[in-house]
């Protein structure tokens, strides 16, 4: 139920915590000026010294709390089972907050469980361990059994008295029990259950609307502050406060071990880190071991956010007419006469005319490449906060050519655009060395392209020294605003480039362990250099092929667990090309039973027991075959407990680090596909059908008898358009499995022209289409675009053989989606 995502030290602490009324959290209105002796507003290394007292700290019985935050954190334990709490949220509900204000920690709004606003004084959530596993509590003047709970939520979970209730959830469907107890008993001995500091930092925020409290600073989070001695720092403290409807009041605490290690400029990276936006206006204070920080923030409430239009809107840019065309692709008009249409911050005068925008309608405006198209929408009842509603930085046609030389290591990048880039300030390249993946960021340097060029023009060349295999060069496209007392930036990724190994290797286990070469080129083999446990192969590629071409295959002799490395040792190299393990020939299968489910061993011969187990989450590994078996054989099998569409993660032991094996899902055993108007079961397993229910256009149908098995199907005597939906009602919530409209197969085919960087997409489908359904998706290494309107754009009806052309770069793969049939058809172009 609690949503964090956030990859910093203390995530979800601000933003989060406030339940999205600072989504952009940053300065509205600097504090009044102060003398250096009072406040510290600078970030330098000769800064003046905040505002500092030299108090000695409080014990604990001498800091006061008020009496509802006390009941409301009693029941929370400092542990349990051996697992200290991570975090605590709290959240003071009153009519004169808006509802940001109010959102209950794990449950939401307070309607959602019964209550009136004035029946709840304070409500708190505490984290152990698992974002999942935690203790909610209430306080209040509500009847014991007045708060209604989702009906999920067991008996076995809750702890109901007048005034107060206590709910202990984790990821299982039982309720955690051991959660309720530690809860019950804590709440009895009348003990605090927190620590001196964590007192201490909770005080000095005691009285705000939005809480959040870090008894500790978890060990596995503090590399994720640099910048700041995690060491030093007992606990933290968040507050919240809604000033009005266009502001709110941040204040942060931060309790260190001694006076002396609290350092204003680390204070002000912490606040950073935490997502307050712009600290430089933030008062800075000192109290003894306590560093004190209160910023005020632009925080519309939720009422003028919800004012606020989402509209779909589209650019097709030009570049050699210097002209963008802005799409409306909504099914509804734009409203318009609080919008402002800008091109690099000059407002286009006239746009819409007061107008509304019709759908499918556009509008033409003038730019350059890489300018940035934005909407603003400046509300009606309070003129001074406008929000920028769309964006995008026009860099289409801007195109690159690339010339990677392996031996110097020397990338170059010829610009290919047919018109001259005159904002070169806007561009970044970035050089990430050594990333180790796709999404890896490695080390990073960055340069300004204008330090290179004031103006890019056709053939000017961009040259990188020092790329290496594993390396990605991006040229980023940034612009930053300032609208009124708000500051951002936004990025599109332009070109990338990315050193890759020259060969792709692919290794098949089975009886005979096969390697297979699915470069796009032809290779010298002698540049491969393959090894099994670490001893070179006398017999490798070099003994078989003259030239190493694509589909070219190697048998090698290996037996399960040993490692097959493939190297690169060619200009450039070392580099490994591959690494894997030779897997064992064994097989598992999810099958299910008249109690539940049960994995079954489905290899041709037998294999150790031990060799495998499973794992939920980042639980312990469970040895499930060794408990029952010695040595697995065909059709051994072990029961297993699986809630709703459960996945089992099946490990292989035998590596020197446990690897994955596979996945086995419930979901991919219930599958179905429409085969014209007749729904096929294409899963595996017997299910009953009294489990499986069939909806046509939302209506109920007879649908399937007796047992389902593969192959199994039922004639819906339904029309094309009309929508399929299936829910397996044999979970504790029925769940929908299947739900895809009856349509004609959707067929397309893809060409990719890397040097012109344009994909040709082309519709094989028999029927005809509707373009404004076809959006299509362009999968890259950094982001993927999408063009809803491309179809749109050229066609009133798309026929089999019409054909569009995009310009892309650094392209990986593509899709085809039908947004009404619920399909697509995707396709990989490395």
């Amino acid at each position: 139920m609690v949503d964090l995502t956030r990859r910093r030290l203390l995530a979800g602490v601000t933003t989060t915590a406030l339940a999205g009324c600072m989504d952009a959290a940053e300065p509205s209105e600097a504090p009044p000026a102060s003398t250096p002796d009072e406040t510290d507003s600078q970030t330098s290394t000769d800064e003046p010294t905040p505002t500092a007292t030299d108090t000695p700290t409080p014990e604990a019985d001498e800091i006061s709390l008020p009496e509802d935050l006390v009941a409301v954190l009693d029941p929370l334990p400092e542990s349990v089972d051996g697992t200290s709490v991570s975090r605590i949220r709290s959240t003071a509900p009153s009519p004169d907050n808006d509802e940001s204000f109010n959102r209950l920690p794990a449950f939401g709004s307070v309607s959602q469980i019964g209550l009136e606003l004035d029946e709840i004084d304070r409500a708190a959530a505490a984290r152990y361990g698992d974002y999942q596993t935690q203790i909610v509590t209430m306080v209040g003047s509500f009847d014991a059994e007045k708060p209604t709970l989702p009906e999920d939520v067991p008996i076995e979970q809750l702890h109901r008295e007048d005034g107060r209730l206590i709910v202990a959830m984790d990821d299982t469907k039982d309720g955690w029990k051991n959660g309720v107890t530690a809860a019950t008993e804590a709440a009895d001995d009348g003990e605090l259950p927190l620590s001196e500091d964590a007192r201490l930092a909770l005080s000095q925020v005691s009285e705000s609307a939005v809480i959040q409290l870090l008894p500790s600073i978890p060990a596995d989070e503090t590399g994720q502050l640099d910048g700041v001695n995690t060491d030093v720092i007992e606990a933290f403290a968040f507050g919240g406060d809604r000033l009005d409807p266009m502001t709110a009041r941040i204040s942060i605490t931060v309790v260190y071990t001694e006076q002396s290690d609290f350092d204003t400029g680390e204070f002000r990276t912490l606040a950073k880190n935490v997502g307050t936006g712009n600290t430089d206006d933030m008062t800075v204070e000192r109290d003894g071991r306590v560093g004190i920080g209160t910023l005020t923030v632009q925080a519309p409430s939720q009422e003028i956010r919800e004012r606020s239009p989402d509209p779909s809107l589209s650019v097709e840019y030009d570049q050699e007419a210097g002209s963008a065309e802005i799409h409306n692709f909504g099914e509804e008009p734009l409203e318009t006469e609080s919008l402002t249409l800008s091109v690099d911050d000059e407002p286009v005068e006239n746009a819409w005319n007061g107008e509304p925008m019709q759908p499918g309608s556009s509008i033409a405006v003038d730019a350059d490449p890489l300018s940035v198209v934005m909407v603003e929408w400046t509300d009606p009842q309070n003129a001074e906060y406008e929000q920028i509603v769309f964006h995008e930085v026009l860099s289409r046609g801007v195109t690159f050519e690339n010339e990677y030389d392996i031996e110097s290591k020397t990338l170059t990048m010829t610009y290919t655009g047919s018109e001259p880039i005159e904002r070169t300030d806007r561009v970044e390249i970035n050089h990430w060395e050594g990333a180790e993946d796709r999404f890896g960021s490695g080390e990073e340097t960055t340069e300004p392209l204008a330090d290179r060029y004031e103006q890019l023009t056709r053939g000017d060349e961009i040259t990188i020294e020092g790329v290496t295999f594993g390396d990605r060069v991006t040229l980023m496209a940034t612009y930053s605003y300032e609208r009124g007392s708000t500051s951002g930036s936004m990025s599109s990724s332009v070109h990338t480039f990315r050193a890759r190994i020259p060969g792709r290797f692919r290794l098949e286990s089975g009886e005979t362990p096969t390697l297979t070469y699915y470069g796009r080129e032809t290779r010298d083999p002698a540049n491969f250099r393959v090894t099994v446990d670490g001893e070179e192969l006398s017999n490798g590629f070099t003994e078989k092929y003259d030239t190493l071409e694509p589909e070219d295959t190697l048998e090698i002799k290996a037996e399960p667990s040993e490692e097959v490395v493939v190297e690169w040792v060619g200009e450039g190299g070392p580099a490994e090309a591959l690494s894997e393990y030779v897997e064992p020939p064994a097989s598992f299968e999810l099958r299910r039973t008249t109690n539940g489910f049960e994995i079954v061993y489905g290899g041709e011969e037998p294999y150790d027991a031990d060799a495998f187990a499973i794992r939920t989450g980042d639980g312990e590994f469970d040895p499930i075959f060794a408990a029952e078996y010695d040595t697995l054989e065909k059709g051994d099998s072990v029961a297993v407990e699986l809630d709703q569409l459960g996945t089992i993660n099946l490990y292989w032991m035998e590596p020197d680090e446990p690897t994955t094996y596979t996945w086995l899902h419930v979901r991919d055993m219930l599958q179905f596909e429409l085969d014209g108007s007749s729904l096929v079961f294409t899963g595996r397993g017997k299910w009953p059908a009294e489990e499986v229910s069939v909806t046509v256009d939302d209506e109920s149908i007879s649908g399937f008898t007796g047992t389902i098995t593969n192959g199994d199907s039922i004639d819906l005597s339904a029309e094309t358009g009309s929508t399929v939906g299936v829910q397996w009602t044999g979970a504790d919530n029925p769940t929908t499995v299947f739900s895809e409209t009856i349509h004609p197969p959707l067929e397309f085919t893809f060409e990719y022209d890397e040097g012109d960087e344009s994909l040709t997409i082309t519709s094989n489908t028999a029927a005809k289409l509707d373009p404004s359904k076809l959006v299509v998706v362009v999968l890259r290494d950094e982001d993927r675009p999408e063009y809803p309107d491309a179809w749109a754009d050229a066609y009133d009806v798309v026929e089999s053989g019409d054909s569009i052309t995009l310009s892309v770069s650094a392209i990986e793969g593509v899709a085809v989606e039908h947004e009404s049939w619920n399909v697509y058809v995707h396709e990989d172009l490395e």
